[in-house]
């Protein structure tokens, strides 16, 4: 047993080690944005922000992206029209933004996006925002200008509405924001193996002669992210920020994330895969098994080491802390020990939503209950 506890303590302090060599990393990326003047626009945008029954958020976007001076198109869906009490189309149909609609009932997320590049005809970026996405909007100016990779994507910070939140939904915040910036960034910037974000997503037309989104997963940006990068091509971060929002309670998180690994999980049933593709892949895995077992590891460590054990398994906790700390330094948002107290409880469920996301598919495999798409809150 001591033994197995050390090799937790080693595993975790090379994951603490890498997060805070992260977070500097994306601290001087995000310096770079002041660094570049152009004149000259090169590139065109087609923004696109599909939709389902977004009716509460929709008025927001609406009065966002009108005072933003750039004109999304909305993507709307027939299965709207089959679901009681969804006005989205409604709402739309009263302004003056285009919209594209899917004629279909089938389908979710993947399905709209494939259906509306079709009818795009364009040589720019196609641009992805959720309809809760409130982005940096100097971003178009600079993807305009200087753009040239083939697909760009906008980190994601989850602080839209961060002052309305509850307690726990703050701190959720924070520790999603924390993992954006010490994590994801870092893995675009050293062209590692890893997923895309399905918003704030600037992605090349011409890229979708060969590649779509994923129809048969909700995940699809988990999916088209690794596709992608086994294809060659390298998505690279940008220097500008989307905002969103979190879940406000814990069981909407638990459904919310509980998803989000389901699909990671199973992310290889919809590649093709080679021989040379197998070390990310098993690289990867390690990183979704680490959600998985994490806070349970730690947990077993506290109540089953040696003092000594015990002792570096806090300072490591509180190095963690820290870096949550200096997120919230980022976002320039104050300190608030509540929001600590909240961080140290979404420590210790890290696993819960997992375990839930696996019982999930396990009952869809025992075809006791299918494993579909659940909403949460905007």
């Amino acid at each position: 047993m001591t033994l197995f506890i050390y090799l937790i303590i080693i595993y975790f302090g090379v994951r603490i080690s890498q997060q805070l060599s992260g977070i500097y990393q994306s601290i001087n990326f995000l310096k770079t944005k002041n660094r570049y003047i152009s004149d000259s626009y090169q590139n065109k945008i087609t923004v696109l922000i599909p939709i389902f029954c977004e009716e509460h958020s929709l008025k927001g976007a609406i009065k966002f992206w009108s005072k933003s001076g750039i004109s999304p198109i909305f993507v709307t869906t027939e299965k709207e029209n089959f679901s009681k009490n969804c006005k989205s189309i409604e709402i739309l149909n009263k302004t003056n933004f285009q919209i594209i609609h899917f004629p279909k009932t089938d389908g979710f997320k993947a399905s709209q996006l494939n259906y509306a590049i079709s009818q795009i005809k364009s040589d720019g970026y196609i641009a992805i925002f959720d309809v809760d996405s409130r982005p940096d909007l100097e971003v178009f100016e600079y993807v305009e200008k200087l753009a040239i990779d083939e697909v760009l994507q906008m980190p994601t910070l989850f602080t839209e509405d961060f002052n309305k939140n509850s307690i726990y939904g703050k701190s959720s915040a924070i520790f999603q924001s924390r993992r954006v910036l010490t994590f994801e960034i870092p893995t675009l910037l050293k062209n590692k193996f890893g997923y895309l974000v399905g918003h704030g997503l600037f992605i090349k037309n011409n890229i979708f002669d060969k590649y779509h989104f994923c129809e048969e997963t909700v995940t699809e940006d988990l999916v088209f992210g690794y596709e992608l990068y086994l294809a060659g091509v390298r998505p690279k971060p940008l220097p500008y920020f989307d905002f969103s929002t979190v879940p406000s309670s814990f069981l909407q998180t638990i459904s919310q994330t509980s998803r989000w690994f389901a699909g990671d999980l199973i992310f290889i049933k919809y590649l093709k895969i080679e021989k040379k593709d197998i070390l990310h892949i098993l690289r990867r895995y390690l990183h979704i098994l680490e959600w998985l077992f994490g806070s349970i590891t730690i947990i077993f460590g506290l109540l089953f080491g040696d003092i000594t054990q015990i002792i570096i398994l806090i300072f490591l906790i509180s190095t963690y802390i820290y870096i949550h700390f200096v997120t919230l330094k980022i976002l320039n948002i104050r300190n608030n020990i509540n929001i600590y107290f909240g961080i140290i409880f979404k420590m210790i469920t890290n696993s819960i939503p997992p375990i839930y996301g696996v019982y999930r598919i396990m009952l869809d495999i025992l075809n006791i209950k299918k494993h579909i798409f659940e909403r949460t809150e905007k």
